[in-house]
């Protein structure tokens, strides 16, 4: 599943690519995107590997649909970028943070531990590119705040396997710990900062 979500992360960077294009986002932006999508790659073959080693038979990616055309206004670039980028891969490198942590197995330790790192600066970029859209739509950070607020986990968030903290896999309370951590540590102040520099 995580191998997956990986591979389809690929495709997620892709089109963030283009739609940065699309806004006339500065190339280091757009050059950091693709970067990142290769990041993917490498996370979505590692996760490949160690789950074949698992099931002693070969699994890889398989057709993947296109992702559907997004309108490509600053605006919705911005939320968008701030759902999946400022949102998810701060959660994402969280989890794989703390799971890194916990498992025993040094390859997935290893592994997990790279992958934290890497969706750490995907974070940052995504930060980076909503503070860019709001030097040139200030009044985008209304639009941003709602879309916050639509993300933000109920108290029943994270869902995880027992007992498999040493595969790397962190139960229910370890993920819900991870998110909640990753909101009130990162999200949130992080998005307070943003405020001090836009008009509400």
């Amino acid at each position: 599943e995580d191998a997956l979500l990986e591979h389809a992360s690929v495709a997620s960077f892709a089109r963030a690519s283009l739609e940065l294009l699309a806004v006339g986002a500065p190339a280091d932006l757009v050059e950091a995107t693709h970067r990142a999508a290769l990041d993917e790659i490498r996370h979505a073959r590692a996760c490949f590997s160690i789950a074949n080693a698992y099931a002693e038979r070969g699994r890889g990616p398989g057709p993947l649909d296109p992702l559907p055309q997004r309108r490509a206004t600053l605006v919705e670039v911005a939320c968008n970028t701030l759902r999946e980028g400022c949102i998810g891969e701060t959660v994402a490198a969280l989890i794989a943070r703390r799971a890194s942590e916990s498992a025993e197995d040094p390859v997935i330790k290893n592994v997990l531990r790279g992958i934290a790192d890497d969706e750490t600066r995907h974070a940052e970029l995504a930060w980076r590119v909503v503070a860019w859209a709001l030097t040139r739509v200030p009044t985008a950070f209304e639009a941003l705040d709602t879309a916050l607020r639509a993300e933000r986990p109920s108290s029943a968030s994270g869902r995880g396997p027992t007992g498999l903290g040493r595969y790397g896999r962190l139960d229910s309370a370890g993920l819900r710990g991870a998110i909640d951590d990753a909101w009130g540590l990162v999200i949130d102040p992080t998005f307070r900062s943003l405020a001090t520099a836009a008009p509400l």
